[in-house]
């Protein structure tokens, strides 16, 4: 009788401890508000603390969380992409916003943020090719809009520059995960409206003509430090090197020298095509 007492006993203390175990497993503990993100850099990928970023070419990048995909101006996407929750545009450029990519990864769920395309000039997509695509909803945005969806925060940011005029009021795009806030920049130059910028992660067109220099994104860097805690800037929006044959298209001359004159963490992502 007394081994079958203890028994029990023994039973019911590794119960117990189990029990406990999965309590800290499962149970959200109330320190980890205060633990570092966890982060993780590799050549095409950069993770931060729950969300993925990849770059596609050009000024195309994937957001990706364990519930929600965000693509930004998708463009050359490949024929298997993966399908997107929400797709943002910035403008209404064929590059950024292009109706055949938006149909890879787009269906009757999918809900579409964009300027209303205008054509200012002839690089623009119609306004009826936009309306053609079959998704949930489209909404048309401005500067300074804040919208909420899907447990994030998107906040347009204005974006001009020579070529991109500013009465186009054409956008960046602020996403803001909660934990994370990454700005993607559009095509804009440097621009006053950047020092009002919050943002841990940066996604800047460091092209040169039009865009930015490397000189020109470093000094965009200090701006966005004005108000943000910056903790990596990602080149986007000029060719990265590929060898066809004897001929190499494209080149890193640009971004390695804004990688050394920024004053935060630069991070050059090869692309995912």
């Amino acid at each position: 009788m007394v081994n079958k007492y203890l028994a029990a006993g023994i039973v019911g203390v590794v119960l117990f401890v189990l029990l406990i175990g999965i309590a800290f497993v499962f149970v959200p503990n109330d320190k980890t508000a205060d633990q570092e993100p966890v982060i993780i850099i590799e050549k095409n990928f950069l993770y931060y603390d729950g969300v993925n970023i990849t770059w596609h070419g050009v000024a195309a990048f994937k957001l990706k969380t364990r519930d929600l995909v965000v693509y930004i101006d998708p463009y050359l996407l490949a024929s298997d992409a993966e399908r997107a929750d929400i797709v943002i545009a910035t403008h209404d450029h064929y590059d950024h916003l292009s109706v055949p990519d938006i149909r890879i990864i787009a269906d009757i769920n999918t809900i579409l943020y964009t300027p209303k395309p205008a054509q200012v000039d002839q690089f623009g997509t119609a306004l009826e090719e936009v309306e053609s695509l079959k998704v949930k909803e489209i909404s048309y945005t401005k500067p300074w809009d804040t919208l909420e969806e899907s447990d994030i925060t998107i906040e347009f940011i204005p974006a001009y520059n020579d070529n991109h005029p500013r009465d186009a009021n054409w956008t960046g795009v602020i996403v803001d995960f909660g934990n994370v806030r990454i700005y993607h920049a559009g095509d804009t130059a440097q621009i006053p409206e950047i020092k009002q910028i919050d943002c841990d992660i940066a996604l800047l067109p460091i092209l040169g003509t039009g865009l930015m220099s490397d000189e020109e994104g470093a000094e965009v860097v200090e701006s966005l430090q004005v108000l943000s805690d910056l903790q990596y800037a990602i080149p986007m929006h000029y060719t990265y090197p590929v060898t066809i044959g004897n001929m190499t298209i494209g080149n890193l001359i640009e971004v390695e020298d804004f990688q050394e004159r920024a004053n935060c963490t630069v991070i050059i992502l090869e692309p995912i095509f």
